[in-house]
C-alpha cells in the first residue's frame, strides 16, 4: 500500500515486525535449572535457530542428565536432527528406545534419522514398527513412503546418493530473518525512485545496504538513460531480493534517516517493499509498501550502479496501490550544461577556467595519473600462495602417512587379540578399533577387523545383542570385496537365532569364500548349531587354514567331543593344553573328554576336573555348560541325585548348541526326573528340529514314562546304528516280552559299540528273557547301582524270577530315596508287594501302572494276579477283553488262570484242553503264566512236566513255585545253595 506522509511526522513502526530473541533468556533459566521442561523448551528453540557451541553443550548435558527421560531424549534428537548431526540424533534415539521400546514415536523420528543418512531400507523397516505401535506423527506414513521409493537408490548408488537425494527431496525454504515471523511476514525495501521505471531489465544487484558503487579506475555504466513512462502507465511490481537480509535498526523512521542518501536502496525477500522516501512536488515524502509473497521468486540481478535519474513529482496527490507503483508523470529532464562541464572536471578531462587563466574554456587531457605497482606485489603474493599450497599439501601428506602408520600399527594388535579370542580382551579391542577408525576412518583392514571383532564377541559372549549391520555396512563403503566379508552376512543370522537363515546363505558363499577362515569358522558355528555334523569338519578348515586361530581350535575339540569321539577330542583338548597353558579353555575341553568317554567310570578323573570349578568365569559361551555338566556327573557318582538335578538344570540354562542340551538330557535319565530329561530334550529341539540326537533323548524320555508306543513312533526314521536308537527299541521290546525285538534292536551295532558300559544291561535282556541269567544278591546290587538304561529294572525282575526278594527290598529302597516311583517301577513294586502279601499295596502300584503306562503283558500278567489275589478274578476277563490284542494266545491261559483260582476248575480246563502251551524256547514270564494256571486247575496229566521243565531253568518265581506246591512238589534245601523243587 502507499501513503503520503508530511516531512515530520515518523513513519509508521507497526510495518516492521519487532521480535525479541528467546534463546538467550531460555539459556538463562535452563542454567539456573536443568529440568525436563526446560531442556525440551530449550531443545526447541535451537531446532528452530540452530546454534553449534549451544547444540552441543545442551545435547550433551541432556543425554547424560536426563538420560532414561524419553520426551528429552525425543527433543534432543530432534534438535540434532536440525542441527545435521543425524548420527548423535540415531544414538540418542536408540537409547530412548530402549528405555521405551513401545514408544511408536521414537521409532518414527528414528525412521527419518536413517532415511536422512541414506539407510532407506532400515528406514522403512524402523517406520513400518512405528506405525504398527501407532505413531502419532502424520508425517511417519510420507516418511515411509520415501523410504520405500529410494530402497532402489540404496542398492545401486549407495547410502551418500539416498542421503543427498533426500537432503535435496525434504530440502526446507530459507527463513525468514525473524525467529518468531509469521508464514505471511513483511520487510522493508528501500528504492530509488527511478527503479521502478519501465522498461528497466532488473538486472540491479542489491547490496545490504544498497547499491554497490562502481569500481575503481571504472567509469559508470555507459548505458543510456531509459526513458520515464508515459503519464498514466502503472509501474512494475517492486523486484524480491534473492536472499533475505536483516534490517537494523528495526524501524522505518531508523532506516529511512540511514538511506536518505539519493541512490541507495535496500532489498528484503519474502517480505513487503518499502520504497526509499523520495521528494514530491509538494513537499513530502512518499513510503511505498508492498506485501510480498514468501515464495516469489527471486529478482534478477542488476547492475552494480545505474546513474540516478530526475524524479518528476507526481501530477496529483492520490494515495493507495496505484500511488505506490506509479512514478509522477512530469516531462523529460534535460541536464543543465554546466552540470555536464562539471563532471567533466571531475573526471579529469576538462579543466575549468580560473580567474588566472581569463581565457576561454578548452579541452584538456586527463592525467595519467599515479605509476602504478600492483603487478611485482600480485606476483610475490602469487609465488606466496603456491608456497603456502604446498606446504600445507605436503605437511598434511605426511599427517595422513603418520596416521595410517599409526592405524595400521593397532590394526595389528587388534588382529592379534582377534586370533587369540580371548573373553576379558574384547572391550581393549573395541577401544583399539574406536582409535584406529579416528586415525583412518576409510581404512578397508580396520573396517573387516570390525567385523571379525563382532564375530569374536557374538562366539565369546553370546549373540544375543551382537549386530552386523553398521560393520557390514562400512565395509561396503569402503569397498571391501564382498566375499572378504561374508561371513558377517553369515553371522548376523546366526546371532540372531535364525539358524535356518544362516544355513541357507552358506551354499551362496561356500565358493567365493570358501579360502577364508572366518567364513569357515562361522559355517561351522552355523552348522554345529543346526545339529550338523559337518560342522567339525568346517572347525577343522578353519583351524587349517589360520594355525592361530584358537577359537577355531576350540571349537574343533568341541566338536569333537560332543559328537562321541573322545579319543580325539582328548588328543587335540591336551594339544591346546601344552600351546596355551594359561587360558581356562583347554581345561574345559579336557574334562568335556573326559565326561564323554562311554568309559569314563572306569577312568581316573584328569587334575583339569578338580581345577574347572575355579575357572568358569573365563570360559567363553560355548563351554560354559561344561563345568555344571561334569558338576551333575561327579554328583551322581555320588548318588547325590539332588545336587545332580541341580547341575543339570544350570547347565540347561547356558547351553547354546543342541549337543551339548542333548547330553546334560541324557545325564537327566538315571534320576529318573522324567521333567528335566524332557527339558534338555526341548532345548535341542528348539535350536535345531532336525537334530536326530534330540528326536532319540525324546524317545528315552517317553520310554522313562513306560510310553513305550510313543517312543517306538520316535524312532522311526532315525539311524538304527545310534546307541540311543538302539536302547529305545531294545528296551521296549523287553517290556513287551519279545526276545526276538530285543535281537533285532541291538544286532545294527558295532561289536565295539556293544561292548560299552552303557549297553551291558541291555545286552543281557536276551538271556533273561531266555531263563539262563541267574546272579547273587552281589552282582544285582552292583547291577542296581549302574546308570547305565535299564540296569535297575533288569536287577529287580532277576532278583523278583530268583525269589530273591531280600535283594528286591534292598533295590525297592533306593527307588523309594529318588521320589515317586513311575510306571514301570510301580509294575515291579507291585510284584514284590503281592510276594510279600502286601495285597493293597500291590493293588495301587498295579492300578498306576495299567494307567500311567503302556499296557504290555507284563501289566496284564500282574493286574490279574492282583485281582485275584484279591478275590476280584471276575474282573479280569473284561480286562482282558479289552485289550484283545496285546497277550494272544496268553489270553487263554490267564483267563482261565483266573477261573480256576474263583473255584471253576472244569471250566478253565475246558478253555485249556485244546490250547498248547508255550514251547521251552519261548519266553519265561510267559511260561511262568503257563505254569501258573496248571497249578491253579491242578491238572497233573499235563502240568507237573511242563512246571519241571521250568522249574530246570534255575528259575524260582514265587507264583512258579505256588504252582508246583500246587501239583504236589516238595521244597529240598541245600544249604546256602538255592533251594530246588522235587515230585
Amino acid at each position: 500500500m502507499g501513503a503520503r506522509l508530511g516531512p515530520t511526522p515518523p513513519p509508521d513502526r507497526s510495518l516492521i515486525p519487532l521480535m525479541a530473541e528467546p534463546i538467550d533468556e531460555l539459556v538463562q533459566r535452563w542454567k539456573q535449572n536443568p529440568s525436563p521442561t526446560t531442556t525440551i523448551a530449550l531443545c526447541d528453540a535451537l531446532r528452530v535457530n540452530p546454534r553449534a557451541p549451544l547444540v552441543q553443550q545442551v545435547g550433551e548435558f541432556a543425554t547424560q542428565r536426563h538420560g532414561t527421560d524419553v520426551p528429552v531424549l525425543v527433543a534432543v534428537a530432534r534438535m540434532y536432527m536440525e542441527a545435521h548431526r543425524f548420527g548423535d540424533a540415531q544414538a540418542v534415539l536408540v537409547a530412548a528406545g530402549k528405555q521405551a521400546p513401545r514408544d511408536g514415536n521414537i521409532y518414527r523420528w528414528l525412521g527419518e534419522v536413517l532415511l536422512r543418512r541414506g539407510d532407506a531400507e532400515r528406514a522403512e523397516k524402523v517406520l513400518e514398527r512405528a506405525i504398527q505401535l501407532g505413531a502419532r506423527d502424520p508425517d511417519a506414513q510420507l516418511w515411509m513412503e520415501r523410504a520405500r521409493v529410494f530402497r532402489p537408490m540404496q542398492a545401486k548408488a549407495g547410502t551418500r546418493a539416498v542421503a543427498t537425494e533426500v537432503a535435496h527431496a525434504t530440502a526446507k525454504p530459507v527463513r525468514p530473518p525473524f525467529d518468531s515471523m509469521s508464514d505471511s511476514t513483511t520487510a522493508v525495501h528501500l528504492r530509488r525512485p527511478e527503479d521502478s521505471d519501465e522498461g528497466d531489465d532488473g538486472d540491479e544487484e542489491p547490496t545490504r545496504m544498497g547499491r554497490q558503487p562502481p569500481a575503481a579506475g571504472k567509469a559508470p555504466s555507459a548505458r543510456p538513460p531509459k526513458p520515464l513512462p508515459a503519464a498514466g502507465t502503472p509501474a512494475p511490481e517492486p523486484l524480491m531480493a534473492p536472499k533475505p537480509q536483516p534490517l537494523f535498526p528495526r524501524d522505518v523512521e531508523t532506516a529511512a534517516r540511514a538511506f536518505e542518501t539519493p541512490g541507495l536502496a535496500f532489498d528484503q525477500s519474502a517480505a513487503t517493499a518499502v520504497r526509499a522516501p523520495s521528494p514530491s512536488a509538494s513537499g513530502e515524502i512518499e513510503i511505498s509498501v508492498q506485501t510480498a509473497v514468501p515464495t516469489a521468486p527471486p529478482a534478477p540481478k542488476r547492475p552494480a550502479f545505474d546513474p540516478p535519474l530526475p524524479v518528476p513529482a507526481p501530477s496529483n496527490g492520490a494515495s493507495g496501490r496505484g500511488a505506490a507503483h506509479r512514478p509522477a508523470e512530469s516531462p523529460k529532464m534535460v541536464p543543465h550544461p554546466r552540470d555536464v562541464l562539471d563532471a567533466l572536471a571531475l573526471a579529469g578531462v576538462f579543466e575549468p577556467p580560473t580567474e588566472r587563466a581569463g581565457g576561454a574554456a578548452m579541452w584538456t587531457a586527463a592525467s595519467q595519473g599515479p605509476k602504478r605497482k600492483g603487478m611485482p606485489v600480485l606476483i610475490a603474493g602469487m609465488a606466496l600462495f603456491l608456497a603456502a599450497s604446498v606446504g600445507v599439501y605436503f605437511f598434511f601428506r605426511d599427517k595422513r602417512n603418520k596416521e595410517h602408520a599409526a592405524a595400521e600399527a593397532i590394526l595389528v594388535n587388534v588382529e592379534t587379540q582377534l586370533h587369540a579370542g580371548k573373553l576379558d580382551a574384547i572391550p581393549d579391542m573395541e577401544q583399539q578399533l574406536t582409535q584406529a577408525f579416528n586415525l583412518e576412518s576409510r581404512s578397508p583392514r580396520a573396517a573387516l577387523d570390525w567385523a571379525r571383532e563382532r564375530v569374536v564377541v557374538g562366539l565369546v559372549k553370546g549373540g544375543a545383542d551382537v549386530a552386523f549391520e553398521g560393520a557390514m555396512a562400512r565395509a561396503k563403503e569402503v569397498e571391501v570385496p564382498e566375499e572378504k566379508y561374508a561371513f558377517a552376512r553369515v553371522a548376523s543370522f546366526l546371532f540372531q537365532n535364525d539358524t535356518a537363515g544362516a544355513a541357507a546363505v552358506l551354499p551362496r558363499w561356500d565358493g567365493p569364500a570358501g579360502i577364508d577362515p572366518w567364513y569357515e569358522l562361522v559355517a561351522g558355528a552355523t552348522l554345529e548349531r543346526a545339529g550338523d555334523s559337518r560342522a567339525r569338519d568346517r572347525y577343522a578348515t578353519a583351524a587349517k587354514l589360520d594355525p592361530d586361530m584358537v577359537l577355531a581350535q576350540v571349537a574343533q575339540a568341541r566338536a569333537t567331543a560332543i559328537e562321541g569321539d573322545s579319543t580325539e577330542a582328548m588328543r587335540l583338548a591336551q594339544a591346546l593344553r601344552k600351546s596355551i597353558p594359561d587360558r581356562a579353555e583347554p581345561v574345559a575341553l579336557v574334562a568335556l573328554a573326559w565326561g564323554r568317554d562311554p568309559n569314563r567310570e572306569g577312568i581316573a578323573a584328569p587334575p583339569e576336573v578338580a581345577e574347572l570349578p575355579k575357572r568358569v568365569e573365563e570360559l567363553p559361551a560355548g563351554l560354559r555348560f561344561v563345568p555344571h555338566a561334569i558338576a551333575a556327573l561327579l554328583a551322581l557318582d555320588k548318588h547325590a541325585f539332588d545336587d545332580a538335578r541341580a547341575a543339570v538344570q544350570r547347565g540347561l540354562l547356558v547351553a547354546d548348541s543342541p549337543g551339548a542340551a542333548v547330553w546334560l538330557g541324557t545325564i537327566a535319565l538315571p534320576l529318573g526326573d522324567e521333567a528335566l530329561a524332557r527339558k534338555g530334550a526341548l532345548s535341542a529341539l528348539q535350536l535345531s528340529a532336525v537334530y536326530e540326537p534330540a528326536r532319540a533323548l525324546a524317545a528315552r524320555v517317553a520310554l522313562l514314562g513306560d510310553r513305550l508306543d510313543e517312543a517306538l513312533k520316535a524312532t522311526e526314521d532315525l539311524d538304527p546304528t545310534s546307541p540311543e536308537v538302539a536302547v529305545v527299541r531294545a528296551a521296549a521290546a523287553y517290556e513287551r516280552v519279545d526276545a526276538d525285538g530285543v535281537t533285532r534292536a541291538l544286532e545294527p551295532l558295532s561289536a565295539d559299540v556293544r561292548k560299552q558300559p552303557y549297553l551291558t544291561a541291555l545286552e543281557l535282556t536276551d538271556d533273561a528273557l531266555a531263563g539262563k541269567l541267574v546272579l547273587d544278591s552281589g552282582k544285582l546290587m552292583i547291577m542296581a547301582g549302574d546308570d547305565a538304561p535299564w540296569s535297575d529294572v533288569l536287577a529287580m525282575d532277576l532278583a523278583l524270577d530268583g525269589g530273591d526278594l531280600a535283594t528286591a527290598d534292598k533295590i525297592a529302597d533306593g527307588w523309594s530315596k529318588a521320589g515317586a516311583p513311575n510306571a514301570l517301577r510301580a509294575l515291579r513294586l507291585s510284584r514284590l508287594a503281592r510276594y510279600e502279601n502286601r495285597i493293597d499295596q500291590a493293588d495301587t502300584f498295579s492300578q498306576q501302572a495299567m494307567e500311567h503306562g503302556t499296557v504290555t503283558p507284563r501289566v496284564l500278567w500282574e493286574r490279574a494276579s492282583v485281582l485275584v489275589a484279591k478275590n476280584r478274578s471276575g474282573e479280569v476277563g473284561p480286562m482282558l477283553a479289552r485289550y484283545p490284542l496285546v497277550l494272544g494266545p496268553l489270553a487263554t491261559w490267564l483267563s482261565a488262570f483266573a477261573a480256576a483260582s474263583a473255584g471253576n476248575v472244569e471250566a478253565a480246563k475246558g478253555k485249556t484242553a485244546s490250547a498248547e502251551p508255550p514251547p521251552a524256547t519261548a519266553p519265561l514270564p510267559a511260561r511262568v503264566i503257563v505254569a501258573a494256571s496248571f497249578g491253579a486247575m491242578k491238572d497233573k496229566r499235563r502240568g507237573p512236566e511242563y512246571v519241571h521243565d521250568v522249574l530246570a531253568t534255575g528259575c524260582l518265581d514265587p507264583d512258579l513255585v505256588a504252582a508246583a506246591l500246587a501239583l504236589g512238589f516238595h521244597k529240598v534245601d541245600h544249604g546256602r545253595r538255592r533251594p530246588t523243587y522235587e515230585q
